[in-house]
């Protein structure tokens, strides 16, 4: 008899017992908890890519913004006159080099209000007041006043505001220039000089009529001052009165001070210059 060897050897290993639930290697459709997890996971990725394109984008931005501003402080420095530019609230932000140059200011002295010290201090009080109702009004304007160079010396200048808007009218900024006008203070001088050795009555007038200049016989008949003739004295005293009684006087009485008289005290004649 053949020997059929141990038991052990012809015993089968049961089966395993079936399962009731779904085998997890087939394959299956996703639910909506697998949907929300996709769309969870497809935010998270790109939070990091949003942030780095927001990056770049202000960076671009950025750098647009300094070659911008750098190309204005070019223009600016190359026009052939002082000129700055302000806040909307009126406080210095930068000069150009021929104002720095001019005053010997740094940026960092004249930044804020700093620039008010180069004013003369006789006209720091009425060129501030300027200053603040240009701010006030929104409008441009100009104001006449002594600059000081870096020598200590001071010369007049003509001060320009000019308001920079956006496309809602909104100030984005204030700019400005400072014009010399020193010689023309002196050519002015000169003609008050000259007109007031005249014997008769000038007055120069805007083309418009507008009385801002008299000469001294003018000012002695009518007790005016040059600043009532600035502020328009023509609201007290109209040109035709100021003739015809100057003519009157003139006929009757000699005006103070050592003048060429006629045979009735001062020449009667008058005269206006208009159109200055």
């Amino acid at each position: 008899m053949a020997d059929s060897g141990p038991a052990s050897s012809c015993r089968r290993d049961p089966a395993p017992p079936a399962s009731s639930g779904p085998n997890e290697n087939e394959p299956r459709s996703p639910g909506a908890s697998d949907h929300q997890l996709f769309e969870g996971a497809a935010h998270v990725e790109l939070i990091p890519l949003q942030s780095d394109r927001s990056q770049t984008e202000l960076q671009r931005a950025y750098q647009e913004i300094k070659q911008s501003e750098g190309r204005l402080r070019k223009i600016i420095d190359t026009i052939p006159t002082l000129a700055w530019c302000s806040s909307p609230d009126g406080t210095g932000e930068f000069w150009n080099r021929r104002w720095h140059d001019y005053t010997g200011l740094s940026p960092e002295a004249a930044r804020g209000w700093g620039w008010q010290d180069a004013i003369h201090p006789e006209d720091l009080k009425e060129i501030t007041e300027k200053w603040r109702g240009f701010l006030a009004s929104g409008q441009p304007g100009e104001v006449e006043g002594r600059l000081r160079r870096f020598d200590g010396t001071y010369r007049w200048f003509l001060f320009r505001a000019e308001p920079l808007r956006d496309e809602s009218g909104k100030i984005l900024n204030w700019y400005g220039t400072d014009t010399d006008i020193e010689d023309l203070k002196q050519h002015a001088y000169e003609l008050r000089r000259i007109t007031d050795a005249i014997p008769q009555a000038i007055v120069v007038q805007q083309p418009d009529g507008t009385p801002i200049y008299a000469n001294q016989v003018a000012l002695e008949y009518t007790g005016l001052t040059l600043e009532d003739v600035h502020a328009g004295f023509s609201r007290r005293y109209s040109i035709r009165t100021i003739w015809s009684g100057y003519e009157k006087c003139s006929r009757q009485h000699s005006l103070r001070g050592n003048r060429s008289k006629s045979n009735n005290g001062y020449s009667g004649r008058t005269a206006t210059i208009a159109g200055f």
